[in-house]
Formats: C-alpha cells, sequence, structure tokens
C-alpha cells in the first residue's frame, strides 16, 4: 500500500513577484465593494491576515495600493441604463461628480487635470486662488447641502468629513450651497432662518448630526435633546448664510445706482476723421439706455456745429447741445469775466465765438491755428497780455522778450555779465528783488 503523498505549493521569489499586483488588485477590489479607504490596508489585524494566508509575502501598504488603482487599476464609473431618467445636477453644475472621482478623493489618490485644490461640491481642480480652505465648522454644513441635493450619499459624506485633509470649496459653489440651503429650509431670505419650519430645520439637523458622529442614533435621542441643540444649530446655519450667500444682484439698477452720466470723448473715441468706430453707433445707443451721456473734446480747431455734421455723417444720433468743447468752454469764460478777446484762432473754430465783442481787447484766446503763430500777431498778442519776462540771459530771456512787446527784467544771477545791465530798463539783483519790482508796479516799459 503506498503512503499519501501531500503536496505544499512553495512560495519562492518568482511567485512572490507574480504575486504582489494580483494581490493589490483584489485588496483594491475588496476596498472598493465594502466602501473602505485603502488606508485600511495598514490596519494590523488586516496585515495579520495577509501574513497568515501567505507568510512569505510582504503586505501592500497604503502607497503601493494608491500606486497600483493610479496606474495599473481602471476605476469605471457605475453604468447608467438608457431608459434612466436624467437627472440635471444640482448647484449649478454642468454634471454630476463621477464615481471614479469619488472613489479617487475618498481614497487620496490625485484626481487629474489642474492642481492639487479640489473643490468637495464638484470634486474638480482648480488654481489656488478659486478655492478657499473650509474651517471645521462649516464642513459638516457643506457636505449637508451636498447629501440633502443628492450630490452625495450620507456615507460618503460621512467619510468626506472624517479625512484628514482640509477640505476646500470653489468660489463659484458659495451662494449656491446657501441657495440649496434656503430652499431646503423654505426661506426667501438668510435672516428667516432663524424662525423656519421646526421640521425642515429638524431634518437638516439630524443629517449634519449624522455627518459629524456617524453612531449618532436619532431614535435614542429624546426629543428634548434634539430641541436643545436646534436654536444653536439655527443660528450656526444663518451665520454660515450671511457669510457665504451673495444675493443676485440686477446689473442695469446696479449701474444706474453707482453712475449718473458717462462722459465720451470724440475722435479716436466714437470716429476717427470721417469714419465711425465699428459697432459704435449701436454701443452708443445702448449705453443711452442706461445711463445719460455727454460728449467731450479738447480740440479747438473746429467749431461745435462742424463737429456736430460729422458725427451725423457718421451715424450717430447726438444733439449739438450734448457736446462741449474747449472752445465753449472758453466761450463761457468770456462772457462770466466779460473779456474782449484778441483770437489767435483756426477759421473753422471762429463760429462759435459769434457776438462776442473784440474791441479794445483786454484778453487773448489762442488756439491751434499754427499758420496764426508769426511775429505780427505773436508781438500784438503779447501786447496785450502785458507779460514780464524774468531771466539771466539778456539777449535770450530780455532782449528776446522785449522784441515781441513784453516787458523783461534782468537779474545779476546765473548767465548775468557786466555790462549786460546797460542793455535794458529793467535790472534787479535777484529773483527776490524782481518780484518786489512787479508787485510795487516799478517795472519801466522798454
Amino acid at each position: 500500500m503506498n503512503e499519501e503523498t501531500t503536496h505544499e505549493f512553495q512560495w519562492d521569489e518568482e511567485n512572490v513577484d507574480n504575486y504582489d499586483a494580483p494581490l493589490h488588485n483584489l485588496v483594491i477590489d475588496f476596498f472598493e465593494d465594502l466602501g473602505l479607504p485603502f488606508a485600511t490596508v495598514e490596519n494590523p489585524k488586516f496585515q495579520e491576515l495577509i501574513k497568515y494566508l501567505n507568510p512569505v509575502v510582504t503586505p501592500p501598504t497604503i502607497h503601493s495600493i494608491m500606486y497600483t488603482a493610479t496606474n495599473t487599476h481602471e476605476l469605471e464609473a457605475i453604468p447608467v441604463s438608457d431608459n434612466e431618467v436624467v437627472v440635471v445636477p444640482p448647484l449649478h453644475l454642468a454634471e454630476f461628480p463621477s464615481t471614479v472621482d469619488i472613489v479617487k478623493y475618498l481614497n487620496g489618490i490625485t484626481i487629474s487635470g489642474g492642481t492639487s485644490y479640489v473643490c468637495i461640491v464638484c470634486l474638480k481642480k482648480n488654481d489656488w486662488s478659486k478655492v478657499r480652505r473650509l474651517d471645521r465648522n462649516e464642513n459638516p454644513i457643506f457636505l449637508y447641502v451636498c447629501v440633502a441635493v443628492g450630490l452625495y450619499s450620507l456615507d460618503i459624506a460621512q467619510k468626506m468629513f472624517t479625512m484628514p485633509k482640509p477640505l476646500r470649496c470653489c468660489s463659484d459653489h458659495y451662494s449656491h450651497v446657501v441657495e440649496a440651503l434656503m430652499k431646503k429650509l423654505n426661506v426667501t431670505t438668510v435672516d428667516d432662518i432663524v424662525t423656519c419650519n421646526e421640521k425642515q430645520v429638524t431634518d437638516s439637523y439630524l443629517i449634519w448630526k449624522k455627518i459629524k458622529n456617524p453612531d449618532f442614533m436619532e431614535n435614542q435621542q429624546s426629543q428634548k435633546e434634539i430641541l436643545s441643540g436646534l436654536g444653536s444649530f439655527r443660528y450656526t446655519l444663518r451665520c454660515f448664510s450671511k457669510k457665504h450667500f451673495l444675493p443676485p444682484v440686477d446689473m442695469q439698477d446696479r449701474i444706474m445706482s453707482k453712475i449718473s452720466a458717462v462722459l465720451i470723448d470724440l475722435s479716436g473715441t466714437l470716429h476717427i476723421e470721417e469714419l465711425a468706430i465699428p459697432g459704435a453707433q449701436a454701443a452708443l445707443e445702448l449705453l443711452r439706455q442706461h445711463v445719460q451721456v455727454k460728449f467731450v473734446t479738447n480740440t479747438t480747431k473746429e467749431s461745435q456745429n462742424l463737429l456736430h455734421q460729422r458725427l451725423k455723417s457718421c451715424g450717430f444720433q447726438i444733439e449739438k447741445h450734448e457736446i462741449f468743447t474747449s472752445l465753449s468752454a472758453a466761450r463761457d469764460l468770456i462772457l462770466k469775466n466779460q473779456y474782449r478777446p484778441y483770437f489767435i484762432l483756426d477759421d473753422k473754430a471762429t463760429e462759435d465765438f459769434e457776438g462776442i465783442s473784440t474791441e479794445d481787447p483786454n484778453a487773448v484766446v489762442i488756439g491751434l491755428a499754427p499758420e496764426k503763430f508769426n511775429d505780427g500777431i505773436m508781438t500784438e498778442a503779447f501786447r496785450l497780455i502785458k507779460e514780464i519776462m524774468i531771466g539771466d540771459d539778456v539777449n535770450d530771456d530780455a532782449l528776446g522778450a522785449i522784441k515781441v512787446g513784453m516787458r523783461a527784467i534782468l537779474v545779476k544771477t546765473g548767465k548775468f555779465r557786466s555790462g549786460d545791465e546797460l542793455k535794458v530798463k529793467n535790472v534787479a539783483n535777484s529773483f527776490v528783488d524782481a518780484v518786489d519790482m512787479i508787485i510795487e508796479n516799478k517795472v519801466e516799459n522798454d
């Protein structure tokens, strides 16, 4: 009779290498089926189980599991049947967070794209400037809203709350989260939260408590215990909502409340020469529907009438009285002070000063008129202005001013040389003395 022989499998180095990858995948599948975080792999009892089943193989670690899940293990979203009712994502999201991203987020696996700042509402990555870290008291409220609107299950929210890493939220979601909270509480304003229906706030309170403490059992809590926590919970919700809610603003009212009028330049802004800026006519009419508009220009080459005609030819619906120019401002000043001007202007601008007396001029009005800047006209202008030149150069400063009809004071500083004082009538030791001569009216005509 032959002895019965047993064959025991020998774990050699080759078998160990071939064993690691399947083991990692089995562990990942096991954790996903039970909804366990990958950190469970380092639980002492789990490690002891692995060693018992295979004494010669090193148990997997959190790092090796994450590496396998990220690089070799395909995480697939739960399929949706063709005839399933399509649900619109809440909180103004374009889509629900995928099952893949939820699993990755819970297990600390990097979610593809963007940076490391992941929003707990959309599970999308954003630049650090677009997300804000939530404080510990805000976490369960954000998670409660996500559960209340059907974004996550209570189980997922509980796991997120216990995660060691800080939770963050996109700046875009703050108001949407508060709006959803107010809708669940059936209130229209943030302040109404403290007086909202008892049932709505109680339901919210119980979910909030379960997120914070998975062991919380409402059937073991007395009604008195629950009611004692509702008061502070109401105020917690109101403070949270006031902090994060930005009421929608009607842009037209916002513009009208801050802007009473818009001043618009002409040349180069509405038109260039005889051509309007593309789209400017329609844009101007749109602007008129919201605010008053006025048109301003510092040109001194053309009259208000000529400017108005050009704007009309470019297709702008503008009234002449809406145009304010440097010339119209000068006319107002002349009339106010009763000046009788000596004009040095382009001929196309003079019509803006019709009716103003120019006899015995006591003022000079100068515009952009290069052809008028000649010796005769400028000499007459300086004579009328009765200006005085103070300088240290007898030729350029003093005699140059005298040549164009001005008076001059030569100071004995700087370029002054002995003998220069013989060339002019008004001489002062310094600028200080020259000022005294002017104030005391001691400057003679040259």
